[in-house]
């Protein structure tokens, strides 16, 4: 157990979850950073936290003394970077190869042994702590220069040969597509772009609302919407990146999945990530409006169904529109406002004014953000960007004053209001410091960061 880690953070849940909602956050994220569903570089690592935190928060005993830890204050924020190798353990006979194995090799016997522990990446594996290990050791030997610094430390010179028929064997289970071959199951009730077109027979979004789409009860394609609340912030246009929350309902009215009172959804309009019916829904929308949108089988999960949801089933969804943004820029935009300096060196700029509940320390956010170096302008990190190609952005959830975020965030944050977009401009000293977070942010770098604080959680 590594008290250097916030494990309640690592599994986005609050102090005083329960053990149902900490075992449904793990499968959550596990469905979304599995190295066996994830192309993501950093995927073999989070999961490793992801497992950690799980090991930890899931058994009541650890649990409670890792939250005596937290309460003395020994914890503190966990550092980025990557992990120096563990030149003690012997990596190679984790994975049952022999020294200097190359990396194909490495890469067939993490997946046969892996999946031994893990037939199905949506339970927890049946033995977490080897599993941590195959991570660790994959960690190293699969990136160049974690194993060069570990086989100079066991003197390793050359790649060798199996070391017996048994460890070749241990290595030819999987077939070398399973990674990406292995099905994910429904995602927030919604698929992905590929399952959807399979779905509704190859249909691909075409064109947006109609133009009454304000009367209540348009109709559009099939797609029939019922605002219950308008909005009054900007509208939701192809093109955008769109956060909302959501509930799905058959037409008996079975809830079948819903995002309220977890994270929120984000995708972007017109951009064929979901089920067609959803995207032309949500067109039209304006940031803080509620809609109703009812889908016929044909635009949402056809002939086949999805999970809970029956063959040629008509769905309904309540739909809350918390942000619209724009993709992010490479290099921080030009922006309008009055700057703000404070006597600690952070400077804020109120973008856009929000109209929602204001953000106070203790406040459980949601926020999206996009972060660049003040000397340069080279963009390190963004929200807005998805994790893994063809994958879905994610909103940011952190609690202001916690320590779970950098210094000048936790001072920057409140005094927001819901739909408000503000830029902070951090000093060193309240971001990364001398240490700087390698590789993206240098020593004593100033960073520009752009956030848009899309719910409040109290």
């Amino acid at each position: 157990m590594n008290p250097e880690k916030d494990y309640y953070t690592v599994l986005q849940v609050s102090r005083g979850a329960d053990q149902e909602v900490i075992a449904a956050a793990y499968k959550k994220l596990a469905q979304q950073y599995h190295p066996d569903v994830s192309d993501a570089p950093d995927a073999t690592a989070v999961m490793r936290e992801l497992m950690e935190a799980y090991e930890t928060l899931s058994d009541p005993q650890r649990r409670a003394e890792y939250d005596e830890r937290l309460d003395a204050g020994t914890t503190s924020e966990p550092q980025p970077g990557p992990r120096e190798a563990d030149t003690t353990a012997d990596y190679y006979a984790v994975l049952g190869l022999a020294p200097g194995a190359d990396t194909a090799a490495v890469e067939a016997a993490y997946d046969a042994l892996s999946l031994e522990l893990q037939p199905n990446v949506n339970e927890p594996p049946s033995d977490p702590q080897r599993l941590r290990e195959l991570d660790e050791a994959f960690d190293v030997l699969d990136h160049p220069a974690r194993r060069a610094a570990y086989d100079t430390a066991h003197g390793i010179t050359a790649m060798a040969p199996y070391a017996d028929a048994e460890a070749e064997s241990a290595v030819s289970a999987p077939p070398p597509s399973r990674r990406r071959d292995r099905t994910m199951p429904i995602a927030l009730g919604l698929l992905i772009a590929g399952i959807a077109a399979l779905a509704v027979g190859g249909y691909v979004l075409v064109g947006a609302l109609s133009d009454d789409d304000d009367s209540g009860g348009a109709a559009t394609r099939g797609v029939e919407v019922n605002d219950t609340s308008e909005g009054t912030g900007a509208v939701a246009e192809g093109g955008k990146i769109a956060t909302v929350h959501y509930t799905g309902t058959l037409e008996d009215g079975t809830e079948f999945d819903s995002s309220v009172g977890g994270a929120p959804l984000v995708f972007t309009l017109g951009g064929a990530q979901l089920i067609p019916g959803f995207d032309q829904g949500v067109l039209g929308m304006k940031v803080g409006g509620e809609r109703s949108i009812t889908i016929p089988p044909e635009l949402g999960y056809g002939e086949t169904g999805q999970g809970p949801i029956p063959p040629d089933a008509t769905i309904a969804f309540v739909v809350r529109l918390l942000g619209l943004s724009d993709p992010s820029p490479d290099s921080p935009p030009e922006v309008e406002g009055d700057e703000i300096e404070l006597e600690s060196g952070l400077k804020a700029i109120d973008i856009v004014d929000g109209e929602g509940e204001e953000a106070a320390t203790g406040s459980r956010v949601y926020v999206h953000y996009s972060g660049w170096l003040e000397a340069d302008g080279t963009r390190f990190d963004s929200s807005l960007v998805p994790r893994q190609s063809g994958g879905l952005a994610q909103a940011f959830k952190f609690t202001i004053g916690e320590g779970g975020v950098i210094r000048g965030w936790d001072a920057g944050v409140p005094g927001m209001k819901e739909g408000g977009k503000r830029r902070l401009i951090i000093p060193a000293a309240l971001g990364y410091g001398v240490e700087g977070s390698p590789p993206s942010i240098p020593s004593n770098a100033n960073l520009i960061f752009d956030i848009e604080l899309l719910e409040v959680q109290e």
